[in-house]
């Protein structure tokens, strides 16, 4: 990993970090924070990065790419991407307090998960839908204090409302859940 200390003063943060990741050549993710105290990382496209976790360690948000699903393992590897568990696994190991999501194939099903910290094993877990019925469970109910949603195109979140989005998701989610039942039924 590489600092941008000059370039994070210019833009008023108190770190601007690069971390090389495995995908194309000279990828990087990246880990901002601000003197307020909000942090965040973002790991573009990417395989599961161990350095990505450590140098994130303790950010507010965790952005990660989750192109595949658990399943899709092997087209994950092949093509540089990350799985839905293993990007939950890197802010997992990052102990990232909330992980969103995205860059989905538009080859696969929609949304994967959600979860806030309210819904731990005592509130039965991670809401799962529409990829996979095992879809990433074991990662999201490992991760037991963190909040889990995936994004969507065009998604555009406050910081300030971050605590809204696993409510917001959960009915995101039924949505497509319900929009695919109506499409079975109906054509």
């Amino acid at each position: 990993s590489f600092g941008c200390g000059g370039f994070a003063a210019e833009l008023g943060l108190s770190r601007f970090e690069a971390v090389a990741v495995q995908h194309c050549p000279e990828a990087a993710a990246v880990i901002l924070a601000h003197p307020t105290g909000w942090s965040l990382a973002y790991s573009g496209d990417c395989r599961p990065s161990r350095q990505l976790a450590a140098a994130a360690r303790g950010v507010q948000v965790m952005i990660h790419e989750a192109t595949f699903e658990d399943d899709l393992a092997d087209h994950a590897v092949s093509k540089r991407h990350s799985t839905s568990g293993e990007a939950l696994r890197v802010a997992g190991e990052a102990a990232a307090e909330c992980t969103i999501l995205t860059h989905f194939s538009q080859r696969y099903p929609k949304a994967v998960a959600t979860r806030s910290p309210t819904d731990g094993p005592a509130a039965g877990g991670a809401q799962v839908s529409a990829r996979s019925p095992n879809s990433a469970a074991t990662a999201i109910t490992a991760a037991a204090d963190a909040t889990v949603i995936t994004a969507f195109d065009g998604m555009r979140v406050r910081w300030d409302r971050l605590g809204e989005l696993p409510a917001v998701m959960g009915r995101v989610n039924a949505m497509f859940v319900a929009h695919d039942e109506y499409k079975k039924q109906h054509g």
